[in-house]
């Protein structure tokens, strides 16, 4: 591990604040780079400094004397683009040599998913920099899936048959924080990080009622009876497990293209066969225990070497 401190951004938030804890427990030196120093975690060895990300100069100062950076993407917003080079450009001004990059499943110029877009320019002005690099690639969160269900018991939404396979934030902390405990071994991969089992709706509205003792039910709302959003999703082109606010306009967009895509949920490498089970952190999440032994996020192959490398917590 570096003797330098490893900046951390995003440090009073789910993932970073993760992050923040796991690096922080294993003595490791930190810079918190928060918004707001009041919020910033109390944590041994951390030292907490102001710098948004749209504030260059600030940004770089705080970088200064840093090696290793971890960037958790900026808040969905429509300056999110703009932001993230400005980022990028002050680290490598400020000669941190490894960005560790909070990306997004899917990530795609060509994706008609917006986000998935933003992330796949952000992941190019990296690569460009002269920095090495490692991009983690997440989707929909398992702890974010007892939050979808309304007072009345019912989860709603375009899903159709489609399967997720959600992931924990615990799960993508580990995997962060071991690539930046050991950075080198993981310059210049991607890893796409899911969760053991691919869910359909109708399994997760089951888990949860389980776990919470109550009735909790799926209702489809996919127009026209589509394959559903978390299937599209799925599939590369589209970007991985996050909600599109116009994917009721992309769907009619493919269609006058006459694009209507394969049918069928796409399988990354490292993803899980569909099963019905219930990975523990997902019913941990709904407010119960597990009934799965915990499993690692799974990274994809790496293009570099072609083999399942690992990021896991050991």
């Amino acid at each position: 591990m570096t003797t330098s401190p490893i900046a951390i951004t995003g440090a009073t938030g789910r993932i970073g604040g993760r992050v923040a804890q796991r690096l922080s427990a294993k003595g490791a030196p930190l810079r918190l780079l928060v918004r707001d120093l009041g919020r910033a975690p109390d944590l041994p060895g951390a030292q907490a400094v102001l710098a948004p990300f749209a504030d260059g100069a600030l940004v770089q100062e705080a970088l200064t004397g840093v090696e290793v950076a971890f960037m958790v993407s900026a808040s969905e917003d429509a300056e999110r683009v703009g932001q993230h080079p400005a980022f990028v450009d002050a680290a490598a001004a400020a000669g941190v040599r490894h960005l560790v990059y909070l990306s997004f499943r899917g990530a795609s110029e060509g994706s008609t998913f917006t986000f998935a877009r933003d992330h796949a320019a952000t992941e190019a002005h990296i690569r460009d920099s002269g920095m090495a690099w490692t991009f983690l690639r997440d989707g929909f969160y398992a702890d974010f899936m007892p939050g979808l269900v309304g007072e009345d018991g019912v989860i709603r939404g375009p899903g159709g048959d489609g399967r997720v396979a959600v992931v924990a934030r615990d799960d993508i902390a580990d995997a962060a924080a071991a690539v930046l405990a050991d950075p080198g071994a993981h310059a210049r991969r991607t890893y796409t990080l899911t969760g053991p089992a691919a869910l359909s709706f109708n399994d997760i509205a089951s888990i949860v009622g389980e776990v919470q003792g109550r009735q909790v039910t799926y209702v489809d709302e996919t127009p026209g009876g589509g394959p559903g959003l978390p299937r599209l999703l799925r599939r590369p082109r589209l970007g991985g497990g996050g909600v599109d606010l116009d994917v009721h306009r992309d769907r009619r967009r493919r269609a006058r293209r006459g694009d209507r895509g394969r049918r069928g949920a796409h399988r990354a490498p490292g993803d899980a066969p569909a099963r019905r089970a219930a990975p523990r952190r997902l019913t941990a999440a709904a407010g119960g225990r597990g009934r799965l032994s915990p499993r690692r996020a799974r990274p994809e192959r790496c293009a570099a070497c072609s083999g399942p490398c690992r990021a896991r917590a050991r």
